[in-house]
C-alpha cells in the first residue's frame, strides 16, 4: 500500500490501519492512539466516532460510505489527508479548524453553498469537490485568496454559471476543472499564468475569448459546449493536447501557430473536406487527431479506408487518426505525387 507521504516523518507500518471494504457500521473503538493513516473505505459506517485519541493521525480516508456529518473530526487538528469522497455530507463544519490539511476530498456528496469554512484551509495543495449541489454562490463564498497553496481544484458537475470569483486563485494553481456546469463564460482565469492544465468541457461557452492569457496551458478540454469557432486559443503555444470535440467549430486556422500540439480531438464539428487539416500541415508534433462524427468522416465517398487515407495525404505523420492507428497498410495507399508528401 502507497502511504500519504505527510510532512514531518516516514510512515511505519505499525501506525497504519487499513480495513477497508470488510463491512464495520462503526469505526473500531480500540484503534491504537500511534496511528498515522487510517483507511475505512466502504464499510457501511454512517458516523464518525471513537477518533479522538488519535492525535498523531496525518491521513483519514472513509470514502463510500453513508457519513452525513464530520463532527467527530473536530479533534483531529494534525490531519493533513482527508478523503471523504461518495458520502452523504451536507455541511464542511467543523474544517476550519483544520489549518494543516493538503488534501481535501469531498466529491461525490450533498454540499451547496455553504463553503466558508475552506477559507480556513490555509494549507490546502489539492481540492476536489466533484458532484455536488454546487452554484455560483458556493464558489463565491470562499476566500480563494487565503489559499496561497492551491495547485489543483477541482469544480467539475455541478451547478456554477459564474466563475468570476475564482479572480482571487493565486498564480500557484497549476490544474483547474470545471466541466459538466453551466459556464457561459470563461472570465477571471487569465492571471494563472501556472495553470498548465485547465477544463471547462459540457458548459454553455459559445465562445473561448479568456483564454488567451494563459500561456503556460499544455492541456485545454473545450468540448461539448456551443463555440462556432477556435478563436483565442492561437497564443497557447506550449499546447501538447486541445479538446474541441462536439463544438460547432468549422475551421482550425487557429491552430497553425501551436507547433507544440501532440493530439487535436475535434470530433464531431462540421467539417466537410480534407481543406479543414490544412493550418495543421505545419504542427511538427502532431501525431494523433480525432475528427470522427464530422461529415468528412460520415459522408466520405470511399468509405472508413477512403476517409483515413484522404486524412493521411494531408497529415502523413498521423500515428492515430480517432481511436485506431494508422497501418501500414494505409500509409502505402496514400498517392506517392500527393502535394502534401513534398517538401
Amino acid at each position: 500500500m502507497e502511504h500519504f507521504k505527510h510532512s514531518e516523518e516516514e510512515v511505519k507500518e505499525e501506525d497504519v490501519v487499513d480495513e477497508s471494504y470488510t463491512p464495520k457500521y462503526t469505526i473500531p473503538t480500540d484503534l491504537p492512539s500511534t496511528l498515522v493513516e487510517l483507511h475505512l473505505t466502504s464499510t457501511r459506517i454512517s458516523n464518525i466516532e471513537h477518533l479522538e485519541h488519535l492525535t498523531r493521525l496525518k491521513k483519514l480516508v472513509l470514502r463510500q460510505n453513508t457519513i452525513t456529518a464530520l463532527d467527530g473530526l473536530s479533534s483531529l487538528t494534525t490531519l493533513e489527508y482527508l478523503d471523504v469522497y461518495d458520502n452523504k455530507l451536507t455541511t464542511l463544519e467543523p474544517l476550519e479548524k483544520m489549518s494543516k490539511l493538503a488534501y481535501l476530498d469531498m466529491s461525490f456528496n450533498n454540499l451547496k453553498d455553504h463553503l466558508s469554512p475552506i477559507s480556513y484551509l490555509t494549507s490546502l495543495s489539492e481540492l476536489y469537490l466533484i458532484h455536488n449541489h454546487i452554484h455560483t454562490k458556493g464558489v463565491e463564498a470562499v476566500d480563494w485568496k487565503a489559499l496561497a497553496r492551491l495547485s489543483i481544484l477541482e469544480l467539475g458537475d455541478n451547478k456554477i454559471r459564474q466563475i468570476s470569483a475564482l479572480s482571487s486563485l493565486h498564480s500557484t494553481l497549476t490544474s483547474l476543472w470545471l466541466g459538466k456546469n453551466k459556464i457561459e463564460k470563461v472570465e477571471g482565469i487569465s492571471h494563472l499564468q501556472g495553470l498548465q492544465r485547465l477544463s471547462i468541457q459540457n458548459n454553455r461557452l459559445t465562445s473561448f475569448a479568456g483564454v488567451e492569457g494563459l500561456t503556460n496551458l499544455e492541456e485545454l478540454y473545450l468540448s461539448h459546449n456551443g463555440a462556432k469557432a477556435a478563436d483565442g486559443v492561437e497564443s497557447l503555444t506550449a499546447l501538447t493536447t486541445l479538446d474541441l470535440s462536439h463544438n460547432f467549430i468549422a475551421s482550425l486556422l487557429p491552430l497553425s501557430t501551436l507547433k507544440n500540439l501532440d493530439e487535436v480531438w475535434a470530433s464531431f464539428n462540421p467539417f466537410e473536406s480534407t481543406d479543414v487539416l490544412q493550418p495543421l500541415k505545419h504542427l511538427p508534433k502532431l501525431t494523433v487527431l480525432y475528427l470522427e462524427g464530422s461529415p468528412l468522416q460520415t459522408e466520405a465517398d470511399k468509405g472508413r479506408l477512403g476517409y483515413r487515407v484522404s486524412v493521411l495525404s494531408s497529415l502523413p505523420d498521423l500515428s492515430y487518426i480517432d481511436a485506431d492507428p494508422v497501418t501500414d497498410g494505409e500509409r502505402g495507399m496514400v498517392p506517392k505525387g500527393d502535394p502534401s508528401l513534398q517538401q
